[in-house]
């Protein structure tokens, strides 16, 4: 062999390392012109033609995962766990917990883990081999989705400064053609409402300690617009359908919309009704902006893309949320507007400012209280974010994780992929028989990848 036949042959063997993102880059290329030939392809990404045909062979595999996995953009290995149900089930509990602030330790990946492997067992699932949810899987897990060790304990990180700088430009964008008045913000709090100031229930480093023995709780929705001009009647969760102090209320004559679950949760069937009838009270277009929790669907619209400490009932609470709500200034709600600087520059929404000594106030009240009580003992500050952590969100749970997953690639696909093999290795299928059930696999999976089609910013807006 020559210098020059040597050369060129190692020239050839050089492996040049491609990640996720330029592997879907060169797929979409091809889909966007197929006159593009491999050879093509090759040449412009300085590979071998194999390699195009390797990743243009493999692209359903490459576009789920990078649908599927965050932060994997930048790999160049792209391997999925021996037990990827298991862990997209449990990723998809991990971003729940996560989005209501909830810690997420390796341990309790475990455990929910183990869990999630049980009960998809019992669904009908079959495993390579048993699952032991070891330290392996949890560096693996972490790995495969861009997880990091401060992730998992919820420490804070400092954000990312030009991200929110691009996404107020995105907003600023996205509201110009609205009028103040017809923009408008949603938003949950909890409501612990016969919490009494005690120590014994807060501290400065546990804002929640000891809550989830008071189960006097509520989730309340406020919803008004930029301009502060107009505040919506606020809609209140308890659990019970009709409380005892409300026996002989006339529920319509309530100065707030009630409804029930067990939980006093927001859930995607209440939010949608109460979309509706908000839908009912704008008459122009108007956008509505909202957190992205599991519970806020996007449904289609018309209008809008003392010194006792006496336990109150809920009824009194409803009163006391509306009386509140109704104290809630047009100034404040315009600096808290301003504060977020996501209104385009040219929306000029001023403000008196006035001496505020609501705080003041209370400190001056919970002072004479602790005169009173020795159990008091809290600041202002601490008794006003007592259930600032409260939830108040419907969030997946592991057993409809599992069925989400069962339902959309796991017994629907695993069934198919068995009745394949039963068909391989009878006597009476045909080869017709076979291709015909193949066909079928691959649309079960091509519907399956484009549910997981990534969410974008727009998704979170409702318009019109």
């Amino acid at each position: 062999m020559s210098v020059a036949e040597s050369n060129a042959s190692k020239k050839r063997k050089e492996r040049s390392a491609i990640t996720l993102e330029k592997k879907v880059e060169i797929i979409k290329k091809r889909e966007e012109n197929t006159k593009l030939s491999h050879q093509d392809l090759a040449n412009q990404y300085h590979v071998d033609r194999s390699t195009i045909s390797n990743i243009l062979r493999d692209k359903d595999k490459y576009l789920q995962l990078y649908n599927t996995t965050p932060h994997a953009q930048q790999r160049v290995r792209v391997q999925k766990g021996q037990f990827h149900i298991i862990d997209e089930a449990v990723y998809k509990l991990f971003l729940e917990f996560r989005s209501q602030n909830v810690p997420v330790s390796q341990d309790i990946l475990k455990t929910k883990a183990l869990s999630i492997y049980e009960r998809l067992k019992d669904g009908g699932v079959e495993f390579p081999s048993t699952f032991n949810a070891s330290n392996g899987w949890v560096f693996g897990f972490q790995q495969r989705f861009g997880i990091s060790s401060k992730t998992i304990s919820g420490e804070s990180e400092s954000a990312d400064k030009a991200a929110v700088e691009s996404g107020r430009r995105r907003f600023q964008e996205l509201l110009k053609d609205y009028h103040p008045d017809n923009i408008l913000n949603a938003d949950e709090t909890g409501l612990y409402f016969r919490l009494g100031p005690d120590k014994t229930l807060a501290s400065k480093s546990d804002a929640a300690k000891g809550f989830k023995k008071d189960k006097q709780r509520l989730t309340v929705l406020f919803c008004c617009n930029a301009s502060g001009t107009r505040k919506f009647k606020p809609f209140v969760i308890g659990k019970s359908a009709r409380p005892l102090c409300m026996k002989t209320t006339n529920m319509s004559k309530l100065p707030v919309h009630y409804s029930n679950n067990k939980t006093a949760w927001m859930t995607e069937t209440k939010w949608e009704n109460w979309l509706k009838w908000l839908d009912s009270q704008v008459n122009q277009p108007t956008i509505l902006l909202a957190d992205n929790c599991t519970a806020h669907s996007s449904p289609r619209l018309q209008n809008i893309n003392g010194k006792s400490f006496e336990p109150i009932n809920v009824k009194e609470a409803i009163y006391l949320i509306s009386d509140a709500w109704k104290q809630v200034s047009l100034m404040t709600i315009v600096n808290c507007w301003n504060k977020t600087k996501i209104l385009p520059l040219e929306m000029d929404l001023t403000a008196e400012t006035s001496d505020n000594n609501d705080i003041d106030e209370l400190e001056q009240v919970l002072e004479e209280l602790e005169m009173s009580y020795d159990c008091i003992k809290l600041s202002a500050e601490e008794y006003i974010n007592v259930d600032e952590e409260l939830q108040t969100m419907d969030t997946p749970t592991e057993e409809s994780v599992v069925r989400d997953i069962l339902k959309e690639q796991g017994l629907g696909k695993i069934a198919l992929e068995v009745a394949k093999k039963y068909l391989e290795q009878s006597q009476f299928a045909t080869e017709d028989d076979i291709y015909l059930l193949r066909q079928i696999i691959k649309k079960a999976e091509s519907y399956y990848r484009s549910s997981l089609k990534q969410t974008t910013i727009d998704k979170y807006f409702i318009t019109q």
